[in-house]
């Protein structure tokens, strides 16, 4: 018969939660890895009965009734079951999301008890729910663009299959709802002579990938509309597809120079969502934005600029600029609401014109050449997000459609900095511990394979250093987990006030740190930084009016002595770790190996 003391050997190997329960539902054993999830101690769950103790209720609030829990048949009639999706009410009476399974514990043939398997759904479910933000973010730029914008399948062989997706503009412009679309293929918007077309059309957007096309296009109501169709190829959910946006050129045809312009700021546009969705930062993607503000040919903008953004305390902050120089660019690195024109544009919230040098213009110094400027102000559903400013020659005259299209030009630049902001955040959360904002994990290893580079490069040394709070546990059981993530953050405060700038600090997890010490001054460098973390954290910590005093157990390996693979140098600072905890904690000791 396998001991207590086995189980508990075999499970503490394991990173899911296990338990064990009677046939009556009293727990009789929790590994390690379950008590850190549920927070309770063995000991205070010993003959507990487990459905009523952390089982019973829903997170809606409803009740999880005995009977139907999968745990409690599987005792009753040995038939094993796994739960991908159910809860856990967890000691401080938060839900811990888990997937579980429970299997019979058999005896003589007669069931006995039933052993639980369960799995820490959290950051499973943070990811999905980051991917439905990105999904709705997608739909809200999708039906964001103004043009008639659908997604089509395309068979191998080379025809059109039915419609995939499609905007609101193109519900709008050909009198169809979404649901009915879907139904449908491109047939239903082309004249004859185009629907004879398609199969051709169809085999040279799979040889060119990118093709630009005018047809005639129908709509619900008979009415013959020439388009103008931009279409890509790429695949969409795993299907061969075309991403065409089809515009009304109808004006273009009764006005060709009006329309010409008209197709240059749609190329603008459509390339300034394009930036929307690339894969760099906002500031990056602010300043391709307005590159090809200045390469639209429309009115007499000087290839000089800047886009300003709000800052949290409500003033304006230099995002991004071009050739403004460096005197005007340390004028203006933050300007407040009403002054001069950027600031008055955000303050108003409407464009402000200047043909030239004004009383307005606050923000002068001697040898400025004569200019004029057109400041818009940037606003997604009512909130102001910036201000892009434009130069333009002294004297330039001011007309509504120039005003309409510059207006269009801060809405999407309102869809490019939405986006930016979102993909920052998403970006941050996946690298960082929402705790104490440390890099986590991944972003400590990217963070020392860099400065492994650098070091084998350079010639330096690297120190890295693991480090274990010592009697955090009894803080936590004590005054809750609350004391414990302010002891926490406030460990954090202090290890940052032993660290240079260089240096990085990270949260491995629970009470687990890493440091990273590049071009460490050899072992007596690294072994001053762990004195100095050790005197910090002796001194006492008040917390909800209590004095903790807790203690900390470094581990320490170097490159080039220990090796020069960020794995093996982790695993051995770990290893130095669990040497100063059996020495005694509280200590600090490099890798002996």
């Amino acid at each position: 018969m396998i001991k207590k003391k086995q189980i508990r050997e075999v499970t503490s190997q394991v990173t899911d939660g296990v338990f064990i329960i009677d046939i009556h539902g009293g727990i009789t054993f929790i590994n390690t890895q379950g008590e850190k999830l549920l927070g309770w101690r063995e000991q205070e769950l010993s003959g507990l009965n487990s459905h009523d103790l952390f089982h019973h209720v829903r997170p809606d609030g409803s009740r999880n009734p005995g009977e139907d829990c999968p745990i409690h048949q599987t005792v009753i009639t040995g038939i094993p079951h796994r739960i991908e999706e159910d809860y856990f009410v967890r000691r401080d009476g938060s839900f811990l999301p888990v997937s579980l399974s429970s299997a019979p514990i058999l005896k003589d043939g007669k069931i006995t008890g039933a052993v639980i398997t369960f799995h820490d759904n959290s950051e499973r479910l943070s990811a999905q729910q980051a991917i439905r933000e990105r999904e709705q973010s997608f739909q809200l730029l999708f039906n964001s663009i103004r043009d008639a914008t659908f997604v089509v399948a395309i068979n191998p062989e080379g025809s059109f299959g039915q419609f995939l997706e499609v905007n609101e503009a193109t519900c709008l412009r050909y009198g169809y709802s979404r649901e009915e679309l879907l139904g449908m293929t491109p047939t239903v918007f082309n004249t004859p002579e185009g629907v004879a077309d398609l199969d051709k059309l169809a085999k040279k957007i799979i040889t060119d990938r990118f093709v630009s096309f005018e047809r005639m296009h129908v709509t619900r109501d008979g009415r013959q509309m020439p388009v103008e169709v931009h279409t890509r190829l790429f695949e969409f959910n795993g299907q061969l597809a075309a991403l065409s946006s089809a515009r009304d050129i109808s004006k273009r045809k009764m006005l060709e120079k009006r329309d010409l312009r008209a197709y240059i700021n749609r190329i603008a546009l459509n390339a300034l969502l394009e930036v929307a969705l690339e894969p760099i930062s906002l500031k990056q993607k602010l300043g391709v934005s307005l590159d090809i503000i200045h390469t639209v040919p429309r009115m007499a903008i000087q290839a000089k600029g800047s886009i300003m953004l709000v800052t949290e305390e409500g003033d304006l902050e230099l995002a991004v600029e071009r050739d403004l120089g460096p005197e005007l660019v340390k004028k203006c690195q933050r300007v407040a609401l009403g002054y001069c024109l950027c600031g008055r544009a955000a303050q108003t919230r409407e464009m402000v014109f200047s043909g030239a040098i004004d009383a307005h213009h606050d923000i002068t110094f001697p040898g400025m050449t004569p200019h004029g400027h057109y400041c818009i102000p940037i606003i997604s559903r009512g909130k102001l997000l910036g201000v892009l400013n434009l130069y333009v020659d002294a004297g330039h005259v001011r007309d509504a459609e120039e005003e309409a299209f510059l207006t269009t030009v801060a809405n999407t630049l309102a869809v490019v900095i939405e986006r930016g902001k979102l993909d920052e955040k998403v970006q941050y959360m996946a690298s960082h511990d929402p705790l104490t904002a440390l890099p986590n994990r991944v972003l400590f290893k990217e963070h020392l394979e860099r400065e492994l580079r650098h070091a084998i490069r350079d010639h330096t040394m690297v120190t890295v250093a693991f480090l274990d709070l010592d009697r955090f546990k009894v803080v936590n059981d004590t005054l809750g987990h609350e004391a414990g993530d302010l002891l926490l953050r406030a460990v954090v405060q202090r290890l940052r006030r032993c660290l240079r700038d260089s240096d990085t600090l990270a949260r491995l997890g629970g009470d687990e740190f890493t440091l990273i010490l590049p071009a460490i001054d050899g072992k007596p460098g690294a072994a001053h930084v762990a004195h100095k973390i050790l005197r910090a954290i002796q001194e006492p910590f008040a917390i909800f009016g209590q004095s903790c005093q807790i203690g900390v157990s470094i581990g320490m390996s170097c490159y080039p002595d220990h090796g020069d693979v960020a794995d093996e140098l982790i695993q051995k600072a770990d290893q130095a770790m669990y040497v100063v905890k059996n020495r005694g904690r509280n200590n600090y000791a490099f890798y002996e190996g």
